[in-house]
């Protein structure tokens, strides 16, 4: 019998950690663009730290698509994991008073 390398299958899909949630479905389907509305404060950060980044890998700077991509899976990922509540960022409006119609 042929001795094991522990190189029998380098393309293997790891395994997940065990009791941490399923994240294979968020490389399915295709990459579709989507609008995300940022002020002009936000998009400017955005910009310096792709710029930064951009320097220390001495290369152009990281899109901001990049960065909103990566800010948007490590969001899932805390979430799903328990790790982050977003109720605290989140109102619930009022309900609205009954009106009154004339038809």
């Amino acid at each position: 019998m042929a001795k094991k390398t522990g190189l029998e299958d380098i393309f293997k899909r790891t395994e997940a950690e065990s009791g941490g949630p399923d994240l294979t479905d968020l490389d399915a389907g295709n990459i579709q663009s989507t609008g995300v509305g940022l002020r002009q404060g936000e998009i400017q950060a955005l910009d310096a730290i792709g710029r930064a980044l951009g320097n220390q890998l001495q290369t152009e700077p990281v899109a901001r698509n990049a960065l909103i991509r990566l800010a948007a899976r490590r969001l899932i990922i805390e979430y799903r994991a328990g790790k982050l509540d977003l109720l605290p960022y989140f109102e619930t409006p009022e309900k609205p008073k009954p009106k009154l119609r004339l038809d």
